[in-house]
């Protein structure tokens, strides 16, 4: 299981710590989240995150209440620093997104621009690439692919939103 696919579980079982997973705040979250499991927290923050995600792939049940008082802990925790529920962790990551445009906007920079050609243009080369490499290249080539269909994803979400607003959406014309 990958960090992606454990939002909806996290959300469930650990609302405080799924709300800032998603934000600023996904270093501490999964911090939190290490600490039930009993991982290290080495290596970047994506490869820490697939490491949780697979320690609650198999979680037992008591590893389970756990990450329930785990996330309790959490809450007050960030009430302690002024975050007083989820959707202020959600407001501060809407925050950050949103100044982030702005700053393109009114900056022009045309380096974000010049990075999304360079990640569409070589997740696409390595594909027509990988047809003709050679069977004991292809690891290299599936970690190559690995990488840059998560940047192509991080460019998607930049430019368009996350999927998380969109479930969130989802959720609210469900429950109406």
């Amino acid at each position: 299981m990958k960090w992606p696919e454990v939002g909806g579980v996290l959300a469930k079982l650990a609302p405080a710590i799924a709300s800032a997973a998603g934000g600023p705040l996904a270093g501490t979250a999964v911090s939190a989240l290490e600490s039930v499991f009993g991982l290290k927290g080495e290596g970047d923050l994506p490869k820490r995150q697939d490491g949780v995600a697979a320690a609650i792939a198999g979680a037992s049940p008591d590893q389970l209440l756990e990450l329930k008082k785990a996330d309790d802990d959490f809450q007050a925790r960030m009430t302690e620093l002024g975050f007083a529920d989820a959707q202020a962790l959600a407001k501060l990551g809407n925050e950050d997104r949103d100044s982030a445009r702005k700053r393109e906007m009114s900056v022009r920079d045309w380096t974000p621009r010049a990075l999304t050609i360079a990640v569409f243009a070589s997740f696409l080369g390595l594909i027509v690439y990988s047809r003709w490499m050679p069977d004991n290249r292809l690891d290299l080539s599936k970690e190559g692919l690995t990488a840059l269909r998560d940047a192509v994803i991080m460019v998607v979400s930049y430019y368009f939103g996350s999927s998380s607003e969109s479930s969130k959406k989802t959720d609210l014309l469900a429950k109406s």
